[in-house]
């Protein structure tokens, strides 16, 4: 999965949660934060860390997305880049 693919799913993943929770964004971007943008809190940013890591787990390999990472994570962008890295990680060992 490239970058763009992988923006897209993430992108898409916050739609379907926080659908309607907008503020004065009218798309979702790799700038929109998170906590600020789309009102997302802890038990939020858990359920999104749950379905990604549903959704990246696949292939032989697992990935997680532990608390204390998603912890530093602000905006869309910044969750991408976390998802990447993992999965840059999990490749090299399988």
């Amino acid at each position: 999965m490239d970058k763009e693919e992988l923006t897209r799913l993430v992108i898409d993943l916050i739609d379907d949660q926080f659908e309607g929770r907008r503020r004065g964004y009218a798309t979702t971007t790799v700038a929109t934060e998170l906590e600020k943008d789309l009102d997302c809190d802890s038990l939020d940013c858990v359920e999104l860390a749950i379905e990604l890591e549903a959704e990246l787990s696949r292939d032989g390999r697992e990935i997680l997305l532990p608390d204390q990472e998603l912890e530093a994570v602000v905006t869309v962008g910044d969750l991408v880049d976390l998802c990447a890295r993992k999965l840059k990680a999990a490749s090299r060992y399988n």
